[in-house]
């Protein structure tokens, strides 16, 4: 049986984020907007249990729990960088620092940076005649 995926539903972040134990029960009612009694029926639903269960015992067996963690707080930062990037209102400097770690998380800047050596910007302008 497979993991369900935990970037696609709001029910299986929870699910994950539930193994992961970074956050308190109270936390996770708050972060998704759920009130304390319906986390209590989730987690006594089968499904929910199960997803649990795979989601720390691939945690567990893994012995990646640091990385896991980071990973998915990593994830949460990408909200604020969307933001950032997108505001008007901020600096250029700050909107283009979003934009270059937007670009590094979704491994856009791999292949340039392997070929330049340095982070500098380049444009190449080719005129056809």
């Amino acid at each position: 049986m497979s993991l369900p995926d935990h970037k696609n539903h709001w029910l299986t972040d929870l699910a994950f984020e539930t193994a992961l134990q970074y956050f308190t029960p109270e936390e996770l009612c708050d972060k998704y907007n759920i009130s304390g009694q319906r986390y209590e029926i989730l987690q006594s639903s089968r499904e929910f249990r199960r997803a649990v269960q795979m989601y720390r015992r691939q945690i567990d067996e893994e012995g990646q729990q640091f990385r896991v963690k980071a990973r998915r707080m990593a994830s949460e930062v990408l909200d604020v960088l969307f933001t950032i990037a997108g505001d008007d209102t901020k600096a250029a400097g700050d909107r283009i620092n979003a934009v270059n770690a937007l670009c590094r998380y979704a491994g856009f800047d791999k292949g340039a940076e392997a070929d330049s050596g340095n982070n500098a910007f380049t444009v190449n302008i080719q005129v056809n005649q």
